[in-house]
């Protein structure tokens, strides 16, 4: 019989994006009545700058500690959203690292994980020389990312904000580290 020729169709190579998209639509109603790109009503009333909003969540680092936003206010920040399952988040993730050591104390770099606990443990164990602050947010990071324009949802996506915490930069996909670098020493961040 033809029909039998072909096998059904699984939904198991789906799964993991089903998940993805059930979990945000659970976690954040206000995003799933806004537009791409859009930040809810309520983050928007309140006057805070994405550095406040950032200050307002809590994401842990993988060896326990909190990020401490307090010690970013006054200069540009980079934030990277990434995950160890995202083949162009690993690739650039040495290069910011070593961005972010030649920057010093002229910038902070943050690398916000959409991703586990674990998988976070192994990728540091295993890359000591990515020493930039990283925190995991699991997938809050995308609901965040989206707040702060990732339309899509895709990672890597990666903001810089200026000293005063207003988003200057959005950009989705591996980053260019020349032209980033260009940015932030051109002192317009400040």
């Amino acid at each position: 019989m033809i029909l039998n020729r072909f096998p059904r169709p699984s939904l198991r190579p789906l799964l993991p994006a089903l998940l993805l998209g059930l979990s945000l639509s659970l976690t954040s109603p206000a995003m799933a009545s806004a537009p791409d790109g859009e930040q809810p009503a309520q983050a928007a009333s309140t006057g805070a700058t994405p550095l406040d909003q950032l200050a307002q969540k809590k994401f842990p680092a993988p060896d326990g500690s909190a990020l401490d936003v307090a010690e970013l206010k006054g200069k540009p920040v980079v934030i990277n959203f990434w995950a160890t399952w995202c083949p162009p988040c690993i690739r650039e993730m040495p290069d910011l690292a070593a961005l972010a050591r030649e920057m010093g104390d002229q910038a902070a770099f943050i690398g916000i994980a959409a991703d586990t606990d674990g998988n976070v443990k192994k990728f540091t164990a295993k890359n000591p020389d990515i020493d930039f602050p990283l925190v995991l947010a699991g997938y809050n990071a995308l609901n965040l990312s989206r707040q702060w324009g990732n339309e899509r949802g895709g990672l890597p996506f990666t903001v810089v904000l200026d000293a005063k915490g207003q988003i200057q930069w959005r950009h989705s996909g591996t980053v260019d580290v020349d032209a980033l670098r260009s940015m932030l020493k051109s002192g317009e961040l400040r």
